[in-house]
């Protein structure tokens, strides 16, 4: 099981996936795929459960510590759910 998520959380073209690109590069960094899961963001992504969403990540535990995303649909709030209730409730 994965522990440690990193979210990358921002607007559109504000330089989201430079970020994302420059951090999966760090050895002990696992980046999910998609880029963009938007797993937090719709019901019917974030009913699919842990085991989907830990399967977006290629995480090797003798290696990653940090798991990696980036989804800009985050801040789209009210459009896209309670993101911080679903991550509350999710923990990691």
């Amino acid at each position: 099981m994965i522990t440690r998520f990193g979210l990358i959380i921002g607007a559109m073209k504000a330089g989201t996936t430079t970020l994302f690109d420059h951090l999966a590069r760090h050895p002990h960094i696992a980046a999910s795929t998609p880029k963009e899961p938007g797993f937090f963001a719709f019901d019917d992504v974030f009913c699919k459960g842990r085991g989907f969403y830990e399967g977006l990540f290629s995480f090797d535990p003798a290696v990653h510590k940090i798991a990696l995303e980036a989804s800009t649909d985050y801040a789209k709030f009210p459009h896209c759910g309670d993101v911080p209730a679903r991550l509350k409730a999710f923990g990691g």
